[in-house]
């Protein structure tokens, strides 16, 4: 059991590691952006609603993204261990000492963190077939954010698999299905 947990916050961390490699290497820079949750400004925008206006948040990409505010929506959480690191949905691969398992959007499909200093997005798909597990997380990160496909193309990200899930897409950035450069999975 101690075992599979190590090689499973191993993986998450390779995961990690890649994601920011390939963020230094796409925005050009050796250091990552400075800015934090408590930063990052909250802007009402129009609601097609009577009652409050939805808060949105910049993300940077290639472009900046104007999106819904999803640090801030109940369901999304800090990661205890790291911090600037926010979990969109799944787990976080690790147990508290107090024996909790901090977790986000409930799902065992996939995995979705962001990090504020770098403002990328890790998806991990955790299930065979991997296609639909992709679509899935696609879905779930498009209405989580509010924005529509060709915004999330322009976001830092990586979507990737552990090699315990898929030994052959495993250390490759599989990209959003519907992006230029994206690999064809099998469904």
């Amino acid at each position: 059991m101690k075992k599979t947990v190590f090689i499973i916050l191993g993986i998450f961390a390779a995961i990690i590691l890649i994601g920011v490699i390939l963020t230094f290497v796409f925005t050009g820079s050796g250091t990552p952006a400075s800015s934090s949750a408590s930063t990052l400004p909250s802007l009402p925008v129009a609601s097609s609603s009577a009652t409050r206006p939805i808060q949105t948040i910049p993300v940077q990409g290639s472009t900046t993204a104007q999106t819904v505010d999803f640090l801030h929506n109940g369901v999304t959480m800090p990661d205890p261990a790291n911090p600037g690191r926010y979990l969109i949905a799944g787990s976080v691969g690790y147990c508290l000492p107090d024996g909790t398992c901090p977790s986000a959007a409930s799902t065992t499909d996939f995995s979705i963190s962001y990090s504020t200093g770098t403002s990328f997005f890790n998806v991990a798909l955790l299930k065979e077939p991997l296609g639909p597990v992709r679509e899935e997380a696609e879905a779930f990160l498009e209405k989580t954010l509010g924005v529509p496909q060709a915004e999330l193309c322009s976001l830092n990200y990586y979507v990737g698999t552990p090699y315990y899930v898929n030994q052959f897409y495993s250390g490759t950035n599989l990209g959003f299905s519907f992006c230029p450069g994206a690999v064809a999975l099998p469904n």
